[in-house]
């Protein structure tokens, strides 16, 4: 799976961002808490983009180590 970014410049942006960062996260594998976590990770992360830096991009990037799954 690859890198996945996000361009985030208003607040409406911030809903891509969170089923981006859920979608990702069912397709690595992550139990249905563990997406809503990520979901939500990525939702603050947006929103705070939007409000303190005008916008700009989010990466998601999965990954893999040591049996480990993370974005």
């Amino acid at each position: 799976m690859e890198a996945e970014i996000i361009e985030v410049r208003h607040s409406a942006d911030v809903g891509a961002a969170r089923t981006a960062a859920r979608n990702m996260a069912a397709a690595i594998g992550f139990d249905e808490t563990a997406d809503e976590e990520a979901a939500l990770a990525a939702s603050e992360l947006a929103s705070n983009m939007v409000k303190h830096a005008g916008g700009g991009a989010l990466t998601l990037t999965p990954l893999a180590e040591g049996g480990r799954r993370g974005i």
